[in-house]
């Protein structure tokens, strides 16, 4: 009975907030999908698991915005390497 109340309660909270128009931008930014590389996941139990070669705390993030509006996101591996590119960036 509890997790039904706490549910409807958070439920009506979020929809309080979006009216209101706090965390808006949220629904703006893109799905992150990533594809990894062959060392970054292995197969166990016919289930995908991260391996350490997935270092995402390595990862360096950079955004672009036009006001509040996100115009361009992008992420580097650790490595260097691009693995995700959303919108424009007119800084070089």
């Amino acid at each position: 009975m509890a997790d039904s109340q706490k549910g409807l309660a958070s439920d009506s909270f979020k929809r309080a907030c979006f009216n209101l128009g706090i965390g808006i931008e949220l629904y703006d930014y893109p799905v992150i999908q990533i594809k990894l590389n062959q060392d970054e996941f292995k197969i166990e139990n016919q289930r995908v698991k991260q391996t350490y070669n997935l270092k995402l705390r390595d990862w360096k993030w950079y955004s672009e915005f036009d006001g509040n509006k996100l115009i361009g996101l992008a992420c580097r591996d650790h490595k260097g390497d691009l693995r995700f590119k959303y919108g424009k960036f007119t800084k070089k």
